[in-house]
């Protein structure tokens, strides 16, 4: 069975990674897997060299997190990567291996507050959406630099132009119907589908892009929206 390991991390690891090795991959591993709603995405473990010491640019680190968390399936973060571990030492076995308690679990390490945002992201989509964890997620976009996938209601837009990535705006093919607006989850801005359901995505500095619908975010506390809890206390994200 194809893996999804060596293209994700190969599509990341450089500004000059395969973009269409990983959207072949994507459709590959569906077409080998009957149900990838019980298989496992991961872009660091045990036995692989940390991501950080294949690059030190964090949009890369900041795009590989977000397709491991969204993508179908189970999202494994190993130990030490929502820290930026980068295996002091060597790259690989045993130096990828460090102890968490070497962080001192710092719940203030951006890839920290990117994993948690890309969990609840992940967690309302669920009980918004019934069909979210099985519906299969596909490239609807993809260049040399760019791959947007949808999964349910959700559309992310990932970049491998890096940290020095110039400003542009993609038009990508959403699938959503005319009007409606969506919401970028990890910066609030939100764009409004146009009359052929196309988006026109805001891109800089090579930083992921998550989109839902902003009229489904009640109860997710996302960008002002209400909690699901009462009383509970509202999070703003932010880039």
């Amino acid at each position: 069975m194809r893996n999804r390991y060596t293209p994700l991390v190969g599509a990341f690891e450089s500004t000059s990674g395969s973009i269409s090795n990983l959207a072949n991959a994507i459709t590959a591993v569906k077409g080998d897997c009957s149900d990838t709603s019980l298989l496992g995405t991961f872009s660091e473990n045990h036995d692989q060299p940390r991501f950080a010491s294949l690059t030190g640019d964090m949009a890369l680190a900041r795009n590989v997190i977000t397709f491991t968390m969204l993508a179908d399936g189970l999202p494994i973060i190993y130990e030490g990567q929502e820290q930026h571990y980068n295996a002091e030492g060597g790259s690989s076995d045993p130096y990828n291996r460090e102890a968490i308690w070497f962080s001192d679990y710092n719940t203030s390490a951006p890839l920290y507050g990117l994993v948690g945002q890309l969990n609840s992201a992940r967690k309302h989509a669920i009980s918004d959406d019934s069909s979210y964890l099985t519906y299969n997620n596909y490239p609807i976009y993809t260049d040399t630099t760019t791959i947007a996938v949808r999964k349910g209601k959700m559309v992310s837009v990932l970049s491998n132009k890096g940290a020095e990535g110039s400003s542009y705006t993609q038009s990508i093919a959403s699938g959503y119907a005319s009007g409606t607006q969506v919401t970028e989850l990890l910066t609030c801005d939100t764009v409004t589908a146009d009359d052929s359901g196309n988006l026109a995505v805001p891109m800089a500095n090579g930083q992921p892009r998550v989109y839902y619908p902003t009229s489904s975010l009640s109860g997710s506390g996302f960008c002002g929206a209400s909690s699901k809890r009462s009383g509970m206390v509202q999070m703003e994200f932010t880039a």
